[in-house]
């Protein structure tokens, strides 16, 4: 472009690389300056450009694949090193914090479909069998000293 102040052409600043006439515009929304085409590109497969990252990206909890932007739903996560979605191993639910698939804490060891559920009343977590299991000789389990007993006026013989 043109710069009169100077009395030469001068190229245009990244933030508004078209030169229009006399002064330097940005490109459109959601397009951004493509060097090797020196000219304003959009962004492909429903992506967006992010002027901060200066990136297109995909919308929020929304994977790009390769070729279009995906969601997975639980109990499915996005897997960044082969771009699709998946399943984690049997009992495991993925953790979206950790970024890994993990077993159910103990409190809520079974697994319902997309989360961690407790035991069912009087039975407990066996951590060896990793099954739910009721108490054996007629006791009940108690949840505040995570132990089976016999019931309220009753002993164990």
């Amino acid at each position: 472009m043109f710069n009169p102040s100077v009395g030469r052409c001068l190229p245009c600043p990244p933030q508004t690389p078209i030169a229009n006439g006399t002064r330097c515009s940005p490109c459109p929304t959601n397009t951004y300056f493509n060097q090797t085409i020196a000219d304003c590109q959009a962004c492909s497969a429903n992506r967006t450009y992010n002027l901060a990252t200066s990136k297109c990206e995909c919308p929020a909890q929304t994977f790009f694949d390769g070729v279009t932007c995906i969601q997975c739903y639980l109990p499915k996560y996005f897997d960044l090193a082969d771009l699709k979605c998946k399943s984690c191993p049997t009992n495991q639910l993925y953790d979206p914090i950790a970024y890994r698939c993990a077993y159910c804490p103990s409190n809520r060891p079974l697994l319902d479909g997309a989360q961690c559920v407790p035991c069912p009343d009087n039975t407990f977590y066996n951590s060896t069998t990793y099954l739910c299991q009721s108490c054996s000789g007629g006791r009940v389990y108690n949840t505040t000293i995570n132990t089976c007993q016999c019931p309220r006026n009753m002993f164990w013989n």
